[in-house]
């Protein structure tokens, strides 16, 4: 279950990525060389995020159901997802100290 809330985050992560690399591309006012760098990021994070899809579908068919209503519930718990976000920034203040 840890490995599909993972995928479903990377998945997110990545389609949103890819939205603010088209709205790079569509900008009339954006750098030839820029648009042609970011088309080659845009199509590699198109095939990332197709393999991604992927194995989220795989990942997601093999539990059961009991392992999907578990992912469900957790999923919407707000409790983990504010604990999830308070882990991400403390992960991101230890890093910057780090530097």
């Amino acid at each position: 279950m840890e490995e599909v809330i993972c995928l479903r985050k990377s998945h997110d992560m990545l389609a949103s990525c890819i939205e603010n690399l088209m709205a790079v591309i569509n900008d009339p006012i954006s750098p030839e060389y820029m648009v042609l760098d970011v088309e080659n990021k845009y199509n590699n994070a198109l095939s990332a995020l197709e393999r991604i899809s992927t194995l989220l579908r795989q990942k997601e068919c093999a539990l059961g159901p009991i392992e999907r209503q578990h992912l469900h519930k957790l999923v919407k718990s707000p409790y983990l997802h504010d604990r999830m976000n308070a882990l991400a920034l403390k992960i991101r203040l230890c890093d910057k100290l780090r530097s």
